[in-house]
């Protein structure tokens, strides 16, 4: 299991050889256009009008499987008061876990967290200023569900104003194991104590 940052909460994610795309429009820095394919599964928190050249999209709860890897949708409160309900998504295989929040409301309840499960890779925005979670949210849903590997999206790469990553790391108050351009999970690397890895866009 292989991770990319593309900036926001776009994360993508390569498994068994295919790709599941989260959260927003995909472009390589090169061209700008999509780099999504058709048998790409996209995966979306919040329903949006998205274009995308994949057949392959989901953005409501459910339990679903895509080449031997399940995944399912569990229904979730936002951050935001007066928004929507959001899809966290959490994907399976036989080795690995993964779970994709969103700007999901910190607060999550003993039920959710059932349906959550044992996670080994946490993805939280935590970028703040009323965009998504700030840095105390995000370690609060990082504490509820304990994964083995934390990583943090939606912080500023440009001009946005959001927090920066080390602004971030600085309020979590947790050291950084690993900082790269892709992250490929290591079985034999991970303990029962929770790592922040950082994925630079």
């Amino acid at each position: 299991m292989e991770f990319q940052y593309f900036g926001g909460n776009a994360v993508s994610m390569t498994v068994k050889g295919r790709k599941f795309y989260f959260d927003g429009w995909m472009s390589s820095d090169l061209n700008k256009k999509s780099i999504i394919k058709e048998e790409d599964v996209v995966l979306l928190t919040q329903r949006t009008d998205l274009k995308s050249s994949s057949k392959l999209i989901f953005d409501s709860p459910g339990e679903y499987e895509v080449s031997d890897v399940s995944i399912t949708g569990i229904q979730a409160k936002s951050f935001k008061e007066s928004g929507s309900d959001i899809t966290m998504f959490k994907i399976t295989t036989n080795e690995i876990s993964a779970l994709i929040t969103g700007s999901v409301n910190p607060d999550i309840s003993e039920s959710m967290l059932e349906k959550i499960g044992m996670i080994d890779v946490l993805i939280v925005p935590a970028g703040g200023f009323g965009e998504t979670l700030n840095p105390n949210d995000a370690m609060k849903v990082v504490k509820s569900i304990e994964p083995k590997i934390f990583i943090p999206t939606y912080y500023k790469t440009e001009s946005e104003n959001l927090y920066s990553i080390d602004e971030i790391v600085s309020q979590l108050g947790m050291e950084i194991s690993e900082k790269t351009n892709k992250y490929k999970v290591k079985l034999n690397e991970l303990t029962d104590k929770t790592q922040l890895v950082v994925i630079e866009k």
